[in-house]
């Protein structure tokens, strides 16, 4: 009778458990934004939007597989995922606000990371105009992370996002500038962990003090755990 009785106690244990890993999921719904008719020019290459569904969906499914991996590592329930909600492609040259786009795109191209902070400061602003402060604002305070792609942010720039659960703005890039110029579509994986990272960023996590490239905030994949608490409590604030 007792040997019976601590089988069904394990057995009962075990599916807690699975049922814990196979239900209890948080889901946080992406829009992504991409400007259709602009060319960048970096070094004599054109760079125009080359991202389509299925690469986004790739994006998606790759930047999961980081996050669930580090949730499952620490057994902490539920698990953060994303979810690919929409595309919507934009004209953007015909807008009144960017009446000057060459110029702005010209100044977004050569903007490196070691450019004054006044020169980032209108780089951001360059590319907020791309896309319309209207389409940006609309995302203030939803449930959603609104991700804002264009062909090229600067010279070894694969993207940026504030520290917000309310703006919840992340944009990135399409072309990886660094030994040479290529599509990131060449190297997806690579541009998951950037999107991984971002996202970390918009979930209130920070970069760290000692650079350790395996770590996600660094360029890595690894999420220590009291990051993932953190990812956690953030994602169930913007749910909420």
């Amino acid at each position: 009778m007792k040997t019976f009785l601590i089988i069904f106690i394990l057995i009962f244990l075990i599916l807690i458990e699975v049922k814990a890993s196979s239900t209890e999921t948080l889901y946080i719904d992406l829009k992504f934004y991409i400007p259709n008719d602009i060319t960048m020019t970096e070094r004599n290459v054109e760079m125009k939007s080359w991202m389509e569904e299925k690469y986004l969906k790739k994006l998606v499914q790759y930047t999961n597989n980081i996050y669930e991996e580090n949730f499952k590592k620490y057994k902490i329930f539920p698990i953060i995922q994303f979810n690919y909600s929409s595309l919507t492609r934009l004209d953007v040259l015909s807008a009144p606000r960017n009446k000057n786009i060459e110029e702005r795109l010209k100044f977004i191209s050569e903007t490196t990371r070691e450019d004054s902070d006044k020169r980032q400061k209108t780089r951001a602003e360059y590319i907020r105009d791309i896309f319309g402060k209207k389409v940006i604002s609309s995302n203030d305070n939803k449930k959603n992370i609104n991700v804002y792609i264009v062909p090229y942010i600067g010279i070894s720039l694969g993207g940026y996002a504030k520290k917000s659960i309310e703006k919840k703005d992340l944009y990135i890039s399409e072309w990886l500038s660094r030994e040479n110029i290529k599509p990131f579509k060449q190297k997806i994986n690579h541009l998951s962990k950037v999107f991984a990272h971002e996202i970390g960023h918009i979930l209130l996590l920070e970069h760290h003090k000692n650079i350790d490239p395996k770590y996600l905030m660094h360029g890595g994949t690894l999420i220590k755990k009291e990051e993932v608490e953190t990812v956690l409590e953030s994602a169930k604030e913007i749910l909420d």
